[in-house]
């Protein structure tokens, strides 16, 4: 009778561990779903936070400044041929050649891009160049522009740089997004004086083509290369760093071998002391005996 009780026991048990096991499966799958439906948000949100203040940053700065420019919000969305669903930019920025906003002389495509810096997947800034530049192309936007926080925990990574592979299209810290826009209405606004001033018999002998190469030359040599030039110099400082380092490790890789072989040597010669003194004090005894 004992024995069919505890097999029944037993029975009861193995069903109640089972069930309870089953919830407690069923509420981690909650808890997974919840927190991944939380940082979807949290990444959201952290990206509306970074336009939020790229845009309260550019339209205090244009309140004093840069009247020539306009800067909007892009709510325009285009399908390409193809195109299931169409995309747009977060804001353009445009250049124009005074205050009535009617020549235009450039624009910038731009897209913000942040993330929560607790998530586990991390987004690289180069994935985003591809919709980027085709925003860009959509727009008819000279320029293109990713501010960006992504892969803040990259070491030595420049605060502008020229995104590799594409033409005209720049990553900038959100620090550095007014210096940025500042570089490019400075640059287009002297190619307008190039274009707009009292030279009228120079510039009916130059034609469209040759303007467009002026200006990349300047654009060249006033932003490219500098950005360049930025770069480089980075790099040889951390090359210097290297050097720097392994001759420190040298050093002292050096003085402990040193240090090691001087107290092996002490050490021998305390041996070979000891050796003889022993040797001596059995030579002192035979002579007393």
């Amino acid at each position: 009778m004992k024995v069919e009780l505890d097999l029944e026991n037993s029975k009861a048990l193995t069903a109640q561990k089972e069930k309870f096991e089953q919830e407690l499966k069923e509420k981690e799958q909650l808890i997974n779903n919840l927190q991944r439906a939380k940082a979807s948000l949290l990444n959201k949100q952290t990206g509306e936070d970074l336009e939020i203040w790229c845009d309260n940053e550019v339209t205090s700065y244009m309140q004093n400044g840069l009247f020539n420019c306009t800067w909007n919000k892009d709510n325009d969305v285009v399908k390409d041929d193809g195109e299931v669903k169409g995309t747009k930019a977060d804001f353009i920025f445009k250049v124009f050649t005074d205050n009535t906003h009617t020549d235009l002389l450039t624009s910038v495509c731009l897209e913000m891009k942040n993330e929560n810096p607790d998530s586990k997947n991390k987004t690289p800034e180069s994935h985003h160049f591809k919709k980027l530049d085709a925003d860009r192309n959509k727009k008819g936007c000279k320029y293109a522009l990713l501010v960006s926080e992504l892969e803040s925990d990259r070491p030595n990574q420049l605060p502008i740089y020229k995104a590799p592979g594409y033409e005209d299209m720049y990553v900038v810290r959100p620090g550095y997004l007014m210096t940025f826009l500042n570089m490019v209405t400075s640059l287009t606004t002297r190619f307008a004086d190039l274009v707009l001033n009292d030279k009228a018999e120079q510039l009916k002998l130059m034609d469209k083509m040759t303007l467009v190469e002026e200006f990349e030359k300047i654009k060249t040599t006033y932003l490219d290369n500098p950005l360049k030039k930025l770069e480089n110099s980075v790099n040889n400082i951390l090359k210097c760093n290297e050097s720097v380092r392994k001759a420190c490790n040298d050093i002292e890789k050096e003085c402990t071998n040193i240090n090691q072989n001087y107290i092996n040597d002490i050490q021998n010669k305390i041996g070979k002391f000891e050796i003889k003194i022993n040797t001596l004090g059995k030579k002192l005894d035979k002579i007393e005996d």
